[in-house]
C-alpha cells in the first residue's frame, strides 16, 4: 500500500505537524525502505537533521 493511502502514516495530525515543521514524513520513509534504518541514522547525523525537509 502506498504511504499516501495509509491512514497510520497519512492522517491529518501527521499532515498538520508536517505543514508545521515543513518536513516530508513519506520521503523520510522511503529513504529508510531503501538503505535500511541505520544507514539513514548515519545520514541524518552527517547532515546535522532528524529528518527530511520538503
Amino acid at each position: 500500500m502506498p504511504l499516501k493511502e495509509c491512514k497510520k502514516y497519512n492522517n491529518i495530525i501527521a499532515k498538520v505537524i508536517g505543514f508545521v515543521s515543513r518536513t516530508d514524513r513519506s520521503k523520510c520513509i522511503d529513504r529508510i525502505k531503501a538503505i535500511g534504518v541505520e544507514e539513514f541514522a548515519a545520514e541524518m547525523k552527517l547532515a546535522g537533521r532528524m529528518t527530511i525537509k520538503r
